[in-house]
């Protein structure tokens, strides 16, 4: 990844703690991730994959609802023709 994510430090460490869907967590990753979204979304993408392939069952929850919340409020943007904060959900590469 060519650019250093400013928010890369606190985006893991509030993961790391991460224990089950809180929703003050949730809404602080999100920001962080939505938040010049367009330059650093693949560096979001490639945190929480990484986490959910590490991670056990039972601790992919909370990640899966992170994806889950940041999917939600990229549709949100498209469909209300928002500023265009989040890059939408299409960060797979095949």
């Amino acid at each position: 990844m060519p650019k250093e994510w400013p928010d890369q430090a606190r985006f893991l460490d509030v993961l790391k703690t991460l224990r089950s869907a809180s929703k003050s967590k949730l809404k602080v990753l999100v920001e962080l991730a939505s938040k010049e979204a367009r330059a650093y979304y693949k560096h979001a993408a490639a945190i929480l994959v990484k986490q959910i392939q590490v991670k056990k069952t039972r601790q992919r929850v909370p990640i899966l609802y992170v994806v889950n919340s940041l999917s939600t409020i990229g549709q949100q943007t498209i469909t209300t023709g928002g500023s265009g904060s989040s890059g939408g959900g299409g960060g797979g590469g095949g």
